[in-house]
């Protein structure tokens, strides 16, 4: 099964001239699967993860998806 976007994926694109946007880490995962307490610690535990590998320069998103085929 492969998974696409429901449409409201968050983009980290800048304007041409502008300075660029920090790279983020886009999680997807099903519909109504997770409370909002759960998603947000589930960002912050991926954002102690990439720390402790020093990789501090990224954003953490997650966002709904839905199966496609």
């Amino acid at each position: 099964m492969r998974w696409g976007s429901n449409g409201q994926t968050p983009s980290s694109l800048g304007e041409f001239g502008e300075p660029s946007r920090p790279a983020s880490l886009l999680i997807g995962v099903k519909p109504k699967s997770l409370a909002d307490e759960d998603t947000n610690t589930a960002a912050y535990r991926c954002l102690d993860i990439l720390k402790e590998f020093n990789i501090t320069d990224i954003g953490v998103e997650i966002g709904e998806s839905i199966s496609w085929q």
